[in-house]
């Protein structure tokens, strides 16, 4: 069992089961199942999940800022701000999504014809550091995601209740079958 402790006074905020290996394989396999259907998407279906993933986070700022400040101590004004700019961040990603879904093809070299497309790769593995549990992992997970990606996140250990929270915004934006999951590893 994973506990997490507030910082602040010492008090066990928690307990939590860890995501055992089956349970992972399964997750992987999910994310690998999603990310077919999910890469194909149109543009403008991510842009309505990441608009709505925008929504979520700041309808629900407070909430999310209190597990941020109890957990590893932040100041409930910064842990704010922390969910405000992922908010920002789903939405700069949202209104750019055919900038950065778009090929370019003119690249000049000394071949007849140069290009870069943009292609997803599968499900990409982050792992959340505890200084700031919400924002670093939108600030990679909103562009994989954007670009066709699905995401599996280990959270901070000592902010699981963050990373199930983010889980959960992701999940109400409708990024709930398998694109976005939290695990809970050692």
């Amino acid at each position: 069992m994973l506990k997490t402790i507030n910082p602040h006074d010492g008090q066990i905020l928690a307990e939590y089961k860890y995501t055992t290996n089956e349970e992972l394989t399964n997750i992987i396999d999910n994310a690998w199942a999603a990310f077919e259907r999910y890469r194909d998407t149109e543009a403008k279906e991510r842009t309505a999940r990441l608009l709505k993933l925008a929504d979520v986070m700041e309808e629900n700022v407070d909430k999310y800022a209190k597990a941020i400040a109890l957990e590893m101590g932040k100041p409930f004004e910064e842990s704010k701000g922390e969910v405000q700019k992922a908010a920002k961040h789903a939405r700069y990603f949202a209104e750019n999504i055919d900038t950065f879904l778009r090929p370019d093809d003119n690249i000049k070299t000394s071949f007849k014809k140069s290009y870069v497309e943009y292609h997803p790769l599968g499900p990409i593995f982050f792992i959340a550091p505890n200084n700031f549990p919400f924002w670093l992992v939108c600030k990679g997970a909103i562009p994989a995601i954007t670009m066709g990606n699905t995401i599996i996140f280990k959270t901070a250990s000592s902010c699981v209740q963050t990373g199930q929270y983010l889980e959960e915004a992701f999940h109400l934006a409708g990024f709930n079958n398998g694109e976005f999951t939290n695990v809970v590893t050692q």
